[in-house]
């Protein structure tokens, strides 16, 4: 799934790339490992889209995979019906904490067993100003993990008191429109400053296709409705409209940016600097170094563009590194970002990579996948 999810954050072709942002000064660190629960044959599980929130005096990361379903200990063994969970993992929120191992602590998504082949992926957490409770929305497939072959059912939206024990609803579903089917993934959303709303990113594609084009959101409170707020999608028309309260939508959505040949998913949104910046991976740039996963044209690196709640959208940024191969050669090196400010101020970043398995001669894909962190200049 991780082609899917933290798929490529791409620019526009015309704008000027410009590197302002470095990684610097922190030897990666892996926080989440296999190596850590399946030490002779880590690849036996993955672990990768992380997402993470303060709570209280610890700091949360809830991730993406773990153990395969023949693997019967480990994080996500207790669900082996589900091929992919999001898991909770936590560590002190102390300057120290945020760069060692976390600790496990439990899968939150629902164990399905009416339907086979079940997968779950993580957009962001946030805390909600409209009821003081976290939320995290979970992308939920059936049959399999492909959009182009229909099996991206739903986003749920989860809602906790304690970021450990969720309650789930739908959120939006996949919806027709004409005569298409459209799959809706990847929904990262955020808590407006200025107000209760929230808003953010999806990714989303028609019948036969991947999530490949970026659309954009926000959700309006509204105590008369149903759900207590009324989800909205920017329509291809230029109108923000309205999704059904059972999550289904009678209209095509607007595209932001993205396409085919520009496979885009922001991944994280971040504040930075007073602007908040939509994070992701990018794949086709001139690898530079690292161990190279097999085809030469897969390199992975990192981009991220400004963008605000509903107006214009900045150019694509690039990262570079000073610790880390950036472009790397192995296309599972470096995907799916997520920042965060530590308590210092000093910038973070974790990221999933299987640098350490295919520097070891043992690449298979994204299997053995771990959270490695970094800091950032910028």
């Amino acid at each position: 799934m991780k082609t899917l999810l933290s798929a490529l954050l791409l620019a526009l072709t015309a704008a000027p790339l410009d590197a302002a942002t470095q990684e610097v000064s922190l030897t990666p660190t892996a926080v989440i490992s296999p190596f850590t629960y399946w030490g002779s044959n880590p690849s036996q599980g993955r672990f990768y889209g992380p997402t993470g929130i303060r709570v209280g005096d610890e700091f949360f990361l809830y991730v993406q995979g773990g153990a395969y379903n023949t693997t019967t200990t480990g994080p996500g063994s207790e669900c082996r019906e589900v091929g992919e969970e999001v898991l909770l993992f936590k560590a002190p929120w102390t300057a120290q904490g945020l760069r060692g191992p976390f600790q496990y602590v439990r899968t939150i998504t629902p164990c399905r067993t009416d339907v086979a082949q079940v997968h779950y992926s993580p957009g962001s957490v946030f805390k909600s100003t409209a009821d003081n409770k976290y939320k995290l929305v979970v992308a939920e497939t059936e049959g399999g993990s492909s959009p182009a072959e229909g099996h991206w059912k739903r986003t749920l939206l989860g809602s906790s008191a304690d970021g450990v024990t969720w309650t789930w609803s739908p959120f939006i579903k996949q919806s027709s429109v004409g005569g298409v089917t459209y799959s809706v993934g990847g929904v990262t959303l955020v808590q407006a400053s200025l107000n209760s709303n929230w808003w953010g990113t999806f990714l989303f594609g028609g019948s036969g296709q991947g999530l490949w084009l970026v659309g954009r959101i926000r959700v309006v409170m509204d105590a008369s409705n149903p759900r207590g707020y009324v989800v909205y999608l920017l329509a291809g028309d230029g109108a923000w409209r309205a999704v059904g309260d059972d999550g289904s939508f009678n209209f095509v959505p607007a595209t932001a940016w993205g396409g085919p040949a520009e496979l885009a998913s922001p991944h994280s949104l971040v504040l930075n600097n007073a602007t908040w910046e939509a994070w992701g991976d990018y794949s086709g740039l001139p690898a530079t170094a690292g161990c190279e996963e097999g085809d030469p044209a897969t390199t992975a690196t990192f981009r991220y563009r400004v963008i605000t709640q509903s107006g214009p959208i900045g150019p694509v940024e690039e990262v570079t590194s000073s610790v880390r191969p950036m472009p790397s050669k192995n296309l599972y090196g470096r995907f799916s970002p997520f920042r965060i400010n530590d308590m210092n101020g000093v910038r973070l970043l974790y990221s999933a990579s299987t640098d350490r398995m295919y520097c070891g001669g043992q690449g298979a894909g994204y299997r053995g996948a771990e959270i490695v962190v970094t800091e950032v200049n910028n």
